[in-house]
């Protein structure tokens, strides 16, 4: 009981990001696109060089973060590292970044790619505590990206 409530409560905090994120199935543009829990298992079309953001929601206080597979290194990049990560308080995603946010008060975590070679990859990610490794993650997410020439 104890360890679903705080999954209960993740469930709530992600249904509420995800009326704020979502996207098309196909195509992006050339200032790229925000993907947020919505997306999660649609499949999305760039072409090398254009742009895409995952933006999930999270509250590290609790000592969950999200942790991205590096299996997408093939065909995308993150041009500024896994140190391109923005916290924003709330839901919107026009508020200016604000690295001094509440303790409890949930955020966004956002990483930008670019697509720099054709092919097809995943973007996965799991939500969990980094100390506990024999436990499953609380949520997973991942998207297919397709890029075109």
């Amino acid at each position: 009981m104890i360890r679903t409530i705080p999954f209960i409560a993740l469930s709530l905090i992600a249904l509420l990001f995800s009326a704020c994120q979502g996207g098309s199935s196909s195509g992006g543009d050339g200032d790229g696109q925000i993907l947020g829990m919505s997306s999660n298992g649609e499949t999305y079309t760039l072409r090398v060089g254009e742009k895409i953001s995952v933006a999930l929601p999270q509250n590290a206080s609790t000592g969950y973060t999200w942790q991205l597979d590096d299996s997408y290194k093939g065909v995308l990049e993150m041009p500024a590292g896994p140190t391109n990560q923005k916290y924003q308080v709330g839901t919107n995603t026009n508020t200016p970044v604000n690295m001094d946010y509440a303790v409890g008060t949930p955020s966004l975590l956002t990483w930008t790619f670019v697509a720099r070679k054709a092919g097809e990859t995943q973007l996965k990610y799991a939500y969990s505590r980094s100390w506990e490794k024999d436990q499953a993650p609380v949520q997973t997410f991942s998207v297919t990206i397709k890029v075109t020439e």
